[in-house]
């Protein structure tokens, strides 16, 4: 099962508008698009993550967009929103 959708917190010290410009910009053609930002307090930013339509994203390609990510923000928390992680008892 794939991963859906992925959130990051991030540090930085601008508005989320200038945020999602710079990691639209950093992400371009990515098969994870950003689709929302929103203020964890202080300087840290959640941005949620959500794979294009029609394609399958696995971890791979999550570390490969940190990877990307970390080279111009201070990335604070990752996390799965929805994907293949289900607890089995």
């Amino acid at each position: 099962m794939p991963i859906k959708e992925v959130d990051i917190v991030v540090k930085d010290d601008g508005s989320a508008e200038d945020l999602e410009y710079r990691i639209n910009h950093i992400l371009r053609g990515f098969p994870l698009e950003l689709t929302n930002i929103s203020h964890a307090g202080g300087f840290d930013w959640r941005c949620r993550f959500t794979a294009r339509e029609g394609l399958d994203i696995g971890f791979r390609k999550v570390v490969e967009m940190q990877s990307l990510l970390a080279g111009e923000l201070d990335i604070r928390l990752v996390e799965r929103v929805s994907g293949p992680a289900v607890a089995t008892v």
